[in-house]
């Protein structure tokens, strides 16, 4: 019994002990928290004040003279009207001197505490009552540090969710590109992004794919093949691409398209070199090479237009690839300009020497040389296509004296040098070819206005 007393005397001893050290402890921190608000009050951190002083409060179990004012001044800077109505009863309770200046300061500001805490109050019912999230967060915008400020924080998330969910409803249940694109531009965060961007990927590639069985063109399975090298359905595109690629290049080389032909040949062979069809490809590509490299007939022709009376030109006309002509052609003016030496412009300013008078006389020379492609448009009819660079000289008569009596003189040609051209010109037209053996031309060229051309020739 004795013992038992010892026993139950020790534990309220230090028990005893125990409450006095933690009482203590908890005052040096308080002591600790009041002196880093004061510090913080200060340097007009009023938010880390009103915080410190709240915890002083908490750690001693009660409040007094010194904290109070410091915490409704602090809770007033930023606005937290309703903790600073809870704090100013609290103050007074203390009993303060009315004569102290800061029991005047709280005073002064009851009525504005109250007054906002009042406006607070109000925006709060208006929030409630609306239930959307631009009330919630206009209340958070005006009252940061409001006491319904959690409830806000909550109602827009609630809120938020419940757009999402029917968002993501309407999107999954509409299913296109545009309703789950939508959903993800709208909710960046939203909680069902990972499944909605999951499910626009495979919508993007299943409207891919059906475009191209819509199509049915082999460049729509070739971008499908590109974006989705490994999808759903490559094994299927890759097949259909290669029957493609094998059927264009038969229809091509039925059709004597061999450009088309060998375009297509290559590409089944680059792609599927080891296909159902390779050595048939194989075959028919160097068929296909042979027939391009088939050498045409070439051709020498004499060549007029109502410019240029006088002209020759060798054209090449070949079976499947593109041929080639060159065209000189001239006027007998052009002659002139071995026996003139001096120009002459449109204000009679000359460099030759001696008086000079123009006659009136004038020779409109030209001389062009063109280069172009021909082509097969179908069998014997061929096309050309080119450009030239033309000279056109313009020279004028004129009497020259040299002696002021004009009973010396002489005639002579000068270079008009304000009417001579060089020029560029387009041209193109028509060949027909007869049995290899002659060919015609016609065609036009344009200089100034459209000029008529004509031609015959022989193989050669």
């Amino acid at each position: 019994m004795k013992m038992q007393r010892i026993v139950i005397l020790l534990i309220a001893l230090f028990t005893g002990v125990s409450s006095y050290a933690q009482s203590s402890a908890n005052e040096q921190k308080a002591f600790q928290n009041f002196k880093q608000a004061r510090e913080a009050y200060d340097q007009g951190n009023y938010e880390t004040a009103a915080d410190l002083l709240l915890q002083t409060k908490e750690l001693l179990g009660s409040t007094n003279i010194r904290i109070q004012p410091m915490l409704i001044k602090s809770l007033v800077k930023i606005e937290n009207w309703q903790q600073a109505k809870i704090e100013i009863p609290a103050y007074f309770a203390l009993n303060p001197d009315p004569e102290l200046v800061e029991y005047q300061e709280i005073k002064s500001l009851q009525s504005t505490v109250l007054s906002e805490a009042q406006k607070e109050d109000n925006a709060w019912a208006l929030a409630v009552d609306r239930h959307n999230t631009e009330k919630y967060k206009a209340y958070l915008e005006t009252y940061p540090y409001g006491a319904h400020r959690a409830d806000a924080e909550k109602s827009i998330q609630d809120i938020n969710s419940q757009l999402d969910n029917a968002a993501y409803q309407k999107a999954i249940s509409d299913g296109s590109q545009q309703a789950l694109s939508f959903y993800l531009s709208n909710y960046p965060d939203g909680s069902h992004r990972d499944e909605v961007s999951r499910r626009l990927s495979e919508r993007k590639e299943n409207d891919l794919y059906q475009k191209a069985k819509n199509n049915n063109y082999v460049e729509n399975y070739e971008d499908y093949i590109r974006q989705y090298p490994n999808g759903k359905y490559a094994s299927e595109a890759k097949q259909i691409i290669e029957n493609s690629y094998f059927k264009i290049a038969e229809e091509a080389y039925a059709e004597k398209d061999y450009y088309q032909a060998r375009n297509f040949y290559r590409k089944y062979q680059e792609n599927y070199p080891n296909g159902a069809n390779s050595k048939i490809v194989a075959s028919k590509l160097k068929k296909t090479e042979s027939k391009l490299n088939q050498k045409g007939a070439r051709f020498l022709l004499y060549t007029y237009d109502t410019e240029s009376p006088i002209g020759i030109s060798t054209i090449r006309l070949n079976v499947n690839k593109l041929g080639f002509y060159y065209n000189l052609k001239m006027n007998s003016d052009i002659f002139k300009f071995s026996s003139v030496s001096y120009d002459v412009d449109d204000n009679g300013e000359s460099d030759r020497p001696g008086d000079i008078k123009m006659t009136g006389e004038k020779l409109y020379a030209n001389v062009a040389l063109s280069i172009g492609a021909t082509f097969k448009l179908a069998y014997p009819l061929y096309g050309y296509l080119g450009a030239g660079f033309g000279y056109y000289p313009v020279y004028e008569e004129a009497k020259v004296y040299y002696s002021s009596s004009g009973d010396y003189w002489e005639n002579d040609w000068l270079k008009n040098t304000d009417q001579t051209e060089s020029v560029f010109f387009p041209e193109g037209g028509l060949l027909l070819n007869l049995g290899n053996k002659m060919v015609l031309k016609y065609g036009v060229m344009y200089h100034e206005e459209i000029v008529h051309q004509f031609g015959i020739g022989i193989k050669f």
